[in-house]
Formats: C-alpha cells, structure tokens, sequence
C-alpha cells in the first residue's frame, strides 16, 4: 500500500511540477544591431516546424518581368541555423537555399512571386549565405568558416539560436503550445486580443494548478487515515 501510495503521489506531484513550469509566454525576438534581429518562427501551420530567422532592412524583389515595374518588399535574409556571442559580436550560420525555400516562411513568401519573383529572390539570398558576423558597427555575410575565425580570431562553440533568444530576447508572445490554443479561439469565431487571451490562459493555468494541489492533500488525507485505520485495527 505505502509503494502504492507513493508512486500515485509521486506522477502527481511531477505532474504539478510540469504544469506550473509551463510558460505561457516566452521571447521570441533578439536584436542583433539596430537594423537586423532574429525570429523565433514557428508559422501556422502547427507541425512543430521551427525557423529562426534573420530579418535586417527591407529591400525589392521584381517579381513581374514585363514591365520591370511590380516590386515585392521584404525584409527576410535566410534561416540561422546556429549562433554565438563573441566579444560583443554575433556570429551565426545561415541555412543553404535549397534547405529553406520548401519551409513554411519563405514557401509562403515564395507563393506570392511566382517564378520571377522566385529567381530573382534567390539571386539576391545568394549574397546572405554560409556565415555572418553582425554586431553595432560591422555587418559581414557570406563568409567562409576560415573567414570568420581570422576575423573573430577565437574558436566558435555554435549554440541553437533560441538558447540566445531566451536569454537575450526583447519581445515575446505566446508560446508554441499556447499559439495553437490562440489559433482554436479565432478559429471559433473569438475575437479575443492578446491581453485578453494572457488572462484567459493564466486563469487556467492556475486552476489547473489548484486542483493538482487539492488531489494532494487529499491523497495525503486519505494516506494517513489508512494508516491511522492500520493503527487502531492492530489495537
């Protein structure tokens, strides 16, 4: 019975645990310099595909050949694949094309270009590849590993992005898990804002969090009584 009892007590309690680390919002944005920043992306689709990209100053894509006169603008420069803090600078590795153009950002980028747009899109991504160094005062793309190390002169130990973007992330919103919940909510015809969608999800958070702790105390009740049963029996 004792095992019995504390084996249940204990996937509670663990479950307790799970539910009140849970976050609900997280950082989703860093600020590499004043022009260029990385993105948490993990689009809408919901297949647990995430994307970190970098997005800098906005530039023109002709998409329409004929007139040369219809221009797409956006501001996207590939996906990090692996980033690091060096002496104040950021350095990071940016995925191959070929990598990227079938993932959900830049295929709904892609959508809207047509076949134009989508060669002269990848002519102008072909200048952002391999890796780059971005801090306050230097932008540097499309350098080679070797290029990097003269220039940083110290080994790289690369990280997954979002290690930083968590660390030193400026905004946040709703994490993967509760962006689903947010999506059920429009898709149901709730026209909720974000602030109000916040208290919604903490509101629940916490009365999860009330009743796990009530199914303690009451397991630890019921605990004792039996074992006081146990008592006055052998009495």
């Amino acid at each position: 019975m004792k095992k019995f009892f504390f084996a249940i007590f204990s996937v509670t309690f663990f479950f307790f645990m799970f539910i009140s680390g849970k976050k609900i919002k997280e950082n989703k944005q860093l600020n590499l310099n004043e022009k260029y920043r990385i993105i948490k992306y993990q689009g809408y689709t919901f297949d647990e595909q995430v994307e970190y990209l970098l997005i800098g100053p906005e530039y023109n894509i002709i998409f329409y050949e004929e007139k040369n006169i219809s221009k797409a603008t956006l501001d996207y420069y590939g996906d990090v694949e692996s980033l690091e803090k060096i002496n104040g600078l950021w350095v990071g590795k940016l995925a191959q094309y070929h990598k990227i153009s079938g993932k959900d950002y830049l295929g709904r980028e892609l959508f809207y270009l047509g076949e134009v747009g989508k060669e002269n899109h990848k002519k102008f991504l072909e200048n952002y590849r391999e890796y780059f160094i971005i801090g306050e005062n230097i932008k540097k793309f499309n350098l080679t590993y070797q290029e990097v190390i003269y220039y940083i002169k110290s080994t790289i130990n690369f990280k997954d992005p979002n290690k930083f973007i968590q660390r030193y992330g400026n905004e946040s919103d709703f994490t993967y898990e509760y962006l689903k919940k947010q999506y059920n909510f429009v898709s149901k015809g709730y026209n909720f804002n974000d602030e109000q969608l916040l208290k919604i999800f903490k509101k629940r958070k916490y009365i999860s969090i009330l009743i796990i702790v009530l199914i303690l105390l009451i397991e630890l009740i019921f605990y004792k009584t039996i074992k006081n049963h146990k008592k006055n029996k052998a009495k």
